[in-house]
């Protein structure tokens, strides 16, 4: 385990092979979204003020932004990868329970426990439409891009050994 200390209820993960830095959420006593070096060094919390249930978490390689869903606020957010330039892309005016989430080019998939069903947001604009309603409950999703499968950096020892 690369990074198991001061953990509390970690819930989503996600990696950036180029920057070398992995980022994950808790939302334990102390909700928080923290990152650090593939190696577990240099570990930050990035987002820890007005933040619940940080659910899901996606990278967008392309605009450099981290986006993650809060089920206890009803909302997406954004900020840069080191936490900066924080902002609101949705914010539901209904109970909705999001939970899993994507990025794929200019739109936002996250699942939603409330009526089990996928969503697609705009992260220009937040404009929010149903994709579908699902059997079951959703839980994690994830979109294959080969376009976010490039880079291995320098501050990634474990996979840079790999090449």
């Amino acid at each position: 385990m690369v990074v198991k200390d001061n953990l509390d209820k970690p819930r989503a993960i996600t990696l950036d092979p180029a920057g070398g830095y992995m980022y994950w959420t808790d939302w334990g006593a102390t909700p928080k979204i923290e990152r650090a070096f593939m190696s577990g060094r240099r570990r930050e919390t990035l987002i820890d003020t007005g933040i619940t249930w940080p659910n899901g978490l996606t990278l967008d390689m392309v605009r450099r932004r981290l986006y993650w869903v809060d089920a206890a606020y009803n909302r997406i957010e954004t900020s840069l990868l080191d936490g900066t330039a924080r902002r609101v892309v949705m914010k539901a005016s209904s109970d909705i329970h999001p939970f899993g989430l994507a990025v794929q080019g200019s739109h936002l998939y996250w699942s939603d426990w409330s009526d089990n069903s996928l969503y697609r947001t705009s992260v220009e604009n937040g404009v929010t439409t149903l994709v579908t309603y699902l059997n079951n409950r959703p839980f994690g999703i994830a979109v294959y891009n080969s376009s976010r499968q490039t880079g291995i950096s320098t501050n990634n020892k474990m996979l840079s050994t790999l090449k």
